[in-house]
């Protein structure tokens, strides 16, 4: 799982604080994972003396009700810190040394005590202490799974989210206390870009007291997403401006990174509060997006019935997509309900109904995956979309049409020819294996290439005639010298870009005899080309 900062800028609820005696200072309502006995209230007194909770009332609102807490005992030290929690070995365990015991480390220095009664709602609620005078904190949303809601500062009434690494700071300063020189990351994000860039955005702002130059943010590989990184990790530094008090400033750029997913640390120098200064995130490297679509039929006719839409990893690695989403121009809809890998240079099949896709197919060599829910793609004019686990949009393709006769559309795969899509060759198209593509035809006038000429059947086997025409409707057929046709290939048919092998028979299949034949090409509209071919012993 990827790591993200603890960052939420959300100002929740306040209550008017007074100037001395104990404060609701930051509350733990969404416990950490699956805990459910480390929810505590802290309390600081901002007095000169120590205050007793004797006399004080305590009472939680949640959504079902309003309840009181008895705090019966005990007291908060002046200019101290204590902890109301629910359990106290759990609170121990977690939040101290987990030794059994509560005091007896430097860290455990603030006082505990445990209140079975103190449940608290992850949705939204309040704690309200009243001691004379009254402070509250309250959360509209559950926040971060394990983070605090903290007072920026005890004498402040604005609450946030703490940003502390470890979701909260029980018995110590709160993470949003403003310090002399203080950056924070805010945010660091990384988007496919054009010819295999990724481009960067990263947000800083001075949260501090004083103005800071002369600092610099430092990009990382960080494959463990540990935080620990060395100089052979370092991508990229990048210098910052002069940043004053409650500015922020933002550094944008295109860099090409390793990878397909690459795990990254974005890092500021070493300040006063260091908490705030890294994000663990994943950006898409050079080699994104490992997965791709690969054909897709949108238009199926009886006695095909199911739509359906090819996958291929086009990487040397396992990718897992069990939460990227299939989607038209309308709506997107999951690949998998658990997890799904597709192993390296792998064909996966997504189909709207499988057993109407294996009556048509048969037996099958390659992975076919019915979907539960059907993007429903539109017989004319719609788009076919992958998005990935990290919301990235990993391909697409827009179509205009569907060819009909259970033609597909499929994507090139030999190389110079993988970021284009034409029509199968082959009625049904060829579902977990390579395809066979017919481009769609876009030269201003007819060209004709050929990799041996003269060309021996015995020493050559075939000789590839590759050719790039205007759209429209083409011919090719072979002549002899006396006019004689030798061999048809086309006659009529719709204009693609591609190429034909030619072994030196004719129609028949028969062998031509040695000699010197013309290659014959005509589009309507556009003319014709012709070409001599020796056919050599």
């Amino acid at each position: 799982m990827v790591m993200r900062a603890a960052i939420i800028v959300l100002v929740i609820l306040f209550a008017a604080v007074p100037s001395q005696g104990q404060i609701i200072n930051e509350v733990l309502a969404n416990e950490p994972q699956n805990a459910t006995l480390l929810e505590w209230v802290e309390l600081y007194n901002d007095g000169d003396i120590t205050e007793s909770l004797a006399l004080c009332r305590f009472y939680i609102e949640e959504p079902a009700d309003t309840f009181y807490l008895n705090l019966e005992s005990g007291g908060v030290p002046a200019k101290g810190y204590a902890v109301i929690c629910r359990n106290l070995a759990a609170f121990e365990s977690y939040w101290g040394n987990n030794s059994g015991t509560w005091g007896d480390d430097p860290s455990e220095d603030y006082r505990l005590y445990e209140r079975p009664g103190l449940i608290l709602s992850n949705s939204w609620g309040s704690v309200t202490l009243i001691c004379g005078g009254h402070t509250t904190i309250s959360w509209s949303e559950p926040g971060l799974d394990g983070y605090s809601w903290e007072r920026i500062h005890p004498d402040s009434e604005s609450v946030y989210q703490c940003i502390d690494p470890y979701g909260a700071t029980p018995g110590r300063a709160n993470s949003r206390i403003p310090k002399a020189f203080d950056l924070e990351l805010v945010s660091a994000t990384g988007v496919p870009g054009l010819d295999g860039e990724t481009v960067f955005d990263f947000r800083i702002a001075n949260v501090g007291l004083d103005e800071v130059s002369g600092d610099s943010l430092f990009l990382f590989y960080d494959p463990e997403q540990d935080t620990v990184v060395t100089r052979t990790d370092l991508i990229a530094v990048f210098d910052l401006p002069t940043i004053a008090s409650g500015e922020s400033t933002t550094v944008s750029t295109g860099l090409t990174i390793d990878g397909y997913y690459t795990d990254l640390l974005a890092q500021l120098m070493s300040d006063s509060a260091n908490g705030n200064n890294i994000i663990l995130f994943t950006a898409p490297g050079s080699g994104y997006p490992p997965v791709v679509l690969s054909e897709f039929l949108p238009d199926p006719e009886s006695p095909l019935g199911s739509e359906w839409v090819e996958l291929r990893n086009r990487s040397n690695e396992a990718i897992e997509i069990g939460t990227a989403l299939l989607g038209d121009s309308v709506s997107l809809h999951p690949v998998a309900a658990d997890t799904l890998s597709i192993l390296p240079y792998e064909y996966l099949v997504l189909c709207k109904d499988s057993i109407d896709f294996i009556n048509y197919y048969g037996s099958h060599d390659f992975r076919l995956r019915e979907l539960a829910a059907w993007p429903a793609f539109n017989n004319g004019r719609d788009l076919v979309r992958l998005v990935d686990e990290f919301g990235f949009m990993a391909d697409s393709i827009r179509y205009d049409s569907g060819y009909g006769g259970n033609i597909t559309w499929a994507r090139g795969e030999v190389p110079g020819y993988t970021d284009r899509w034409g029509r199968s060759a082959d009625t049904g198209g060829t579902p977990g294996a390579e395809n066979n593509v017919l481009f769609p035809a876009q030269a201003p006038s007819i060209e004709v290439t050929m990799n041996h000429n003269p060309f021996s059947p015995s020493r050559d086997g075939v000789v590839s005639i590759e050719f790039d025409v205007p759209p429209g409707s083409m011919t090719i057929k072979i002549y002899d010298m006396r006019g004689r046709e030798a061999r048809t290939f086309y006659d009529n048919f719709a204009s693609y870009q591609g190429a034909i092998d030619w072994d030196g028979t004719d129609n028949e299949g028969r062998l031509l005899p040695v000699g010197i034949y013309i290659l014959f090409v005509e589009v309507s509209g556009y003319g014709s080309h012709k070409e001599t071919i020796v056919l050599a012993p």
